[in-house]
C-alpha cells in the first residue's frame, strides 16, 4: 500500500509541475512581447503574442464580444491607480487573462482616466491551451499512477510468493531426500551388525544412491533451466531406438508393478535433437505413467514438419482437471499422494527444446503429449 500511494503521488506530480512551468513560459512570453512593444522595436521572436494598443479614453471600444473586458480593465487601471511607470500587470476578469502596460499620459478630458491607453495581450487562448493539457496529463498520469500501483503490488505479491515457492521447494527437496538417505544410512548400520547380509543389503543400498543421484541431478537440471543455462546439444538421433532402449530399461520397473508396456512401431525417425534430454523426458513420461497405470502403457512416437511427437497413455485412475494442469509444479502433490521432480524436469527440456508438455484426459485415459522441434536429417 506504501508503494501505490508513494507512485500515485509522484506521478500525480506531474501535471502540477507542467502547469506551472507552462504558466509561467506563456506569461513570460506576453511580458517580453509587451516590453518589445513598449521600446518600440520589431521582435525578435516571430511566435510571440500579438500585442494590441487600447484607447481608454472611450469605454467600451470595439467588438463587444471581444473587446468587452476593456472597461473593465478600465476601471480597473484607475480603481488601482495604476501609471505608466508601473511596467507589466496582470489582470483577470470573466475568464479572461491580460497582460499589460499601462501608457500616455494622463487625459486631459476625462478624470476618471489617469492614462489614455495600455498595451495588451490576452493570455487566455494559451493558458486554456494549457489547462486542456494539463486534464488529459492529469487522466493519463491518474492511469498510469494506477498502473504502477497494480503492477507493484502484483511484484510484492510474486516477490513474496516466489520466497514462497523456494522455501517449499527447498522443504520439499529435502524432505525427498531424506528417505534413501535413511535408508542407505539404517543398511549400513544393518550390515555392519551383522543383521542384514550384505549381499542382500547392497542392491537396496545402490538402489538409494541411483534415487539421490537423480533428485540431485533434477534438482541441478532445474537450477539451470532458471538461470537459463540448460543449452542442449544437438545431434543426429534415431527416436525410435532412443524410445526403444528407454522401454527396455524399465522392463524390470514395469514388471514390478505388474504392468505391460507396449510401443507402437514407427519405423525409424532421425533428426536432430538433444539426446539426453530426450532419453531423460521419455524416462520421465513412461515411468510417471507406470507408476499410475492399472494394467498397461502405451507410447507412441512420430515425427512430422519438423516435430517429433511423443505419446504417452496409461489406463489408470483418471486426473482430475486441477492435477493435470498442476502436474508440472514441482513436488506438486496429486491425488495419489506422490511428489516429485520428474514431470517438471520434462516441462524444463521441453521448453528448452523448442516443445511443449502436456497431462490430459482422452478416452477414459491418462495422457501425456510431449512435442519438440526435431529436423529430420
Amino acid at each position: 500500500m506504501l508503494f501505490a500511494a508513494v507512485s500515485l503521488a509522484c506521478v500525480m506530480v506531474f501535471p502540477a509541475v507542467y502547469v506551472a512551468l507552462e504558466h509561467g513560459s506563456v506569461e513570460a512570453q506576453a511580458r517580453e512581447a509587451l516590453l518589445t512593444a513598449v521600446a518600440g522595436s520589431e521582435p525578435v521572436d516571430p511566435g510571440l503574442p500579438p500585442v494590441i494598443r487600447v484607447d481608454l479614453t472611450v469605454p467600451g471600444m470595439g467588438d463587444a464580444e471581444t473587446y468587452g473586458y476593456y472597461p473593465a480593465l478600465t476601471s480597473h487601471i484607475k480603481d488601482a491607480g495604476i501609471a505608466p511607470s508601473d511596467g507589466v500587470r496582470r489582470f483577470e476578469s470573466d475568464g479572461r487573462t491580460l497582460l499589460y502596460v499601462a501608457e500616455g499620459t494622463l487625459n486631459p478630458q476625462a478624470a476618471d482616466h489617469r492614462v489614455s491607453s495600455a498595451l495588451v495581450v490576452d493570455v487566455t487562448p494559451q493558458l486554456s491551451v494549457v489547462g486542456h493539457t494539463a486534464a488529459a496529463l492529469f487522466a493519463l498520469s491518474f492511469v498510469a499512477a494506477g498502473c504502477i500501483a497494480v503492477l507493484g503490488c502484483r511484484l510484492a505479491r510474486s516477490s513474496r510468493d516466489h520466497e514462497r515457492r523456494l522455501n517449499e521447494f527447498f522443504a520439499n527437496a529435502s524432505h525427498e531426500l531424506k528417505t534413501p538417505i535413511a535408508v542407505i544410512d539404517g543398511y549400513r548400520e544393518a550390515m555392519v551388525a551383522g543383521v542384514v547380509d550384505p549381499r542382500e543389503g547392497l542392491p537396496v543400498v545402490e538402489r538409494a544412491v541411483d534415487s539421490m543421484r537423480r533428485q540431485v541431478e533434477d534438482i541441478l537440471a532445474l537450477s539451470r533451466a532458471d538461470a537459463g543455462a540448460l543449452r542442449p546439444v544437438m545431434e543426429p538421433v534415431d527416436a525410435r531406438e532412443l524410445v526403444c532402449d528407454v522401454l527396455e530399461d524399465l522392463d524390470m520397473v514395469a514388471d514390478g508393478e505388474g504392468v505391460s508396456v507396449s510401443l507402437d512401431d514407427p519405423g525409424t525417425l532421425r533428426g536432430e535433437t538433444d539426446e539426453r534430454m530426450l532419453a531423460a523426458m521419455v524416462t520421465n513420461l513412461v515411468t510417471n505413467a507406470i507408476r499410475h497405470a492399472s494394467e498397461r502403457v502405451r507410447v507412441s512416437v512420430t515425427a512430422e514438419e519438423g516435430a517429433l511427437r511423443v505419446v504417452v497413455a496409461n489406463d489408470g485412475e483418471t486426473l482430475s482437471p486441477e492435477s493435470a494442469a498442476r502436474a508440472f509444479d514441482r513436488f506438486y502433490r496429486g491425488e495419489g499422494g506422490s511428489c516429485g521432480l520428474g514431470l517438471s524436469v520434462v516441462a524444463a527440456y521441453a521448453t528448452a527444446l523448442g516443445g511443449e508438455v502436456s497431462l490430459g484426459v482422452e478416452e477414459g485415459l491418462t495422457v501425456a503429449r510431449l512435442t519438440i522441434a526435431f529436423n529430420g536429417c
